[in-house]
């Protein structure tokens, strides 16, 4: 998997982010703004995206413990979150992230599809099309943010 890049522009009420492979950031950052090497009081930042949490030889199962989601919400963040980083696939459907239920040794939730709605209302998920989603970066800085401890 290519690294991932992302670029954020903010300029009094506007802000811009772009996410993707390098080329592809700076292509799309300077086409939506018209950026344009005259421009002095800007300063561009770009930065590679890595997971140092699932680096390496972390199970999803060593993951999902130490992240410890309380609700199918959460659970299927994370495991979209795994999806995405771990397995290096873009999109997902309910049936990709049901499926880690059983990898974890949990029990799977009664409505998917609901946790995927849900999901996609926190701004956690994106719909691509029918059926299909992908993780956003919200959804990425959620899984950073659980701490797994027991409050």
């Amino acid at each position: 998997m290519n690294p991932n890049y992302r670029i954020r522009y903010k300029k009094k009420d506007f802000e811009l982010e772009v996410e993707g492979d390098r080329d592809f950031v700076l292509q799309q950052f300077h086409t939506l703004i018209g950026f344009n090497s005259d421009n002095s009081d800007v300063t561009i930042n770009i930065n590679e995206i890595s997971s140092p949490e699932i680096s390496g030889s972390l199970t999803l199962v060593e993951f999902y413990k130490s992240k410890k989601p309380k609700t199918h919400d959460d659970r299927f963040v994370l495991f979209a979150y795994w999806h995405t980083l771990k397995e290096g696939k873009d999109t997902f459907k309910v049936e990709d992230i049901v499926a880690f239920y059983t990898k974890v040794s949990e029990k799977r939730p009664s409505n998917p599809a609901q946790h995927m709605t849900n999901n996609v209302k926190r701004a956690y998920f994106q719909r691509v099309s029918d059926g299909v989603y992908k993780l956003t970066t919200s959804g990425s800085q959620f899984v950073s943010s659980l701490s797994g401890s027991d409050e």
